[in-house]
Formats: structure tokens, sequence, C-alpha cells
């Protein structure tokens, strides 16, 4: 298991308490459902779980779902954007989820909106947590290769990345950053969804990537393989020591995942798939863009 794909993987929990994601049809979040998602997941050994505050009721839920079965998730969350937010109150928050999971340590604290690094009472209040031992590491959630810092105390980022969107992954910021011992979480890696979905079920607001998408789709099914796995795959030669967010709507779509290491494809033909990118460049390819 040492080379294990799955222990690459932490569970997004954005569509927990909301249906995130272009794909998900799911009308009614069942509350015992999300539960039993959960306790799936843990037991298959998935321990690794991405939140933030923004995302309230998936908050509420991993809450509660930690009260109930006394589990002890390795927890990584985000601040939300203090300008969009200024009422948020940092030390408050963080103090009231430490309490309601029964004080069990956040094992990564990111910022959402990097510039709020600049406030200094979020600096204080971050090296006050950070000497206490209360967060492992401290950093930031990204969008653009331009926003990775340079500064020791921020120790891991979070960016989004994809077969059609390796700007990020493949840059030198970023491999600096490698380089210099930070830690890596890639996020998105199936555009919200867009990545699994089936050609003739694309919004026609996004007729421009359908192509590229059934290039995708072919290639996956010519090696026989999940487009999931493809995905993750892809990700995995492009950028090896990263941990990668996956969201999950169900316990068929953990059970797909669980299966990953059952079928490596060879790195010529991920090679073949990332060649994609440059022949496919599109701004939709970025969720953000959508309309």
């Amino acid at each position: 298991m040492k080379n294990s794909l799955l222990k690459k993987i932490i569970v997004g929990t954005a569509q927990l308490g909301c249906n995130y994601g272009i794909a998900n049809k799911n009308i009614n979040i069942d509350f015992n459902n999300r539960i039993e998602v959960l306790n799936f997941i843990y037991k298959n050994n998935l321990q690794y779980f991405d939140t933030a505050f923004a995302y309230s009721n998936s908050h509420k839920i991993i809450i509660e779902w930690i009260k109930q079965f006394s589990t002890k998730p390795k927890i990584t969350s985000k601040i939300p954007n203090l300008k969009n937010n200024p009422k948020f109150n940092i030390k408050l928050n963080i103090e009231n989820f430490l309490s309601q999971i029964d004080n069990q340590k956040i094992e990564n604290l990111l910022l959402h909106n990097p510039i709020d690094w600049e406030n200094s009472n979020v600096k204080k209040f971050i090296y006050k947590i950070l000497q206490s031992n209360t967060i492992s590491k401290f950093g930031f959630s990204l969008y653009s290769e331009k926003e990775i810092p340079k500064d020791s105390t921020v120790s891991i980022i979070q960016v989004p990345g994809n077969i059609f969107n390796q700007s990020i992954i493949l840059s030198d910021e970023l491999n600096n950053f490698i380089a210099s011992g930070g830690d890596i979480q890639i996020r998105s890696i199936f555009i919200q969804g867009l990545l699994l979905m089936e050609p003739d079920m694309i919004p026609a607001r996004l007729n421009d990537l359908k192509e590229a998408l059934m290039s995708y789709n072919n290639i996956a099914k010519e090696l026989n393989v999940k487009k999931s796995n493809l995905a993750i795959q892809c990700i995995h030669q492009l950028i090896p020591n990263a941990k990668i967010v996956i969201g999950f709507d169900n316990i068929s779509q953990v059970k797909e995942i669980l299966e990953i290491d059952k079928n490596i494809i060879s790195k010529s033909d991920i090679n073949e798939v990332l060649k994609l990118d440059k022949n496919n460049f599109n701004e939709l390819w970025d969720p953000r863009n959508w309309k």
C-alpha cells in the first residue's frame, strides 16, 4: 500500500450540505443519508476531510457525525474571505468549532482569500494557534500561481487542477513551493463533476467544451477505466506528492474510488491524455466563468 493512490485522497465536503457541482441532481439533502456516507467513507480508511466555514451546513453535519460516532477525522478547514464577511470572527469561530468536535485538532487551516494574510490581527492569531499546536499547518486556498506566497508560515496550499487546466500544477511557482517543503492539495480535478458527465448531458452554455470532453470520454472507454480513475491518475502523474480533494454524493461513488489501486494506467497512456490540455484551451474550464 506504500504507493497507494487511495492514500492521496482527501474527502471534499462541499456537497454534504448543499447541491454542489454541475452533475449533482440531489434536490433534497437528507441528513441520515449524509451520515451514512460519512461512516462508509471513514470505515474504509479515508480519514482526511476538507471543509470550510463557508460550507455552514457541511460543518454542522460533520460536527454532529463526530459527536454521534466519536470519529476522529483529520480536518482541513478554510476561513472565508474576510473582505466579504467582515463580521466573521476567526478566533470565536475556530474556538467554537474545536469545542463542538471535542477539541480535536484541526490539521490544516487555510485562508480562502490570501490578501487576508496582510491583516496584522489575522497573523497574530495564526501564529498563536500554530504555537499552541491547535493546528498543524497553515496556508492558503488559491486560484492562481501568482498568489503562491514566499512565506515560511505558509506551509500548505490548495489549488485547482485537472486534465484541462494544468497551468498551476506545472508552474515554476508551485514547483518552488514544493521544493521549499510545502504541501499541496489539488481540488476540482473533476471540474465540479463536468469531467464525469456523459457528453450529451452537458449544458448548452458549455457546448464549447463538448468535443474535448467527448475525446476524454472515448479515451477512458478505450483504456477500459472509469473516468474518475483516469482523472486521478493523470493528476497523480503530474504532481505525485500532492493530496487530491474529491467530493462524494453517495456510497456508489465512494466504492468506485476505493477500486482505484486495482487498475493502474501506464505512464505512456496518461501522457497521451494529458496532451488534451494543449489543444483545448478555454476559459470555461474554470467554473468561475460559468454563467
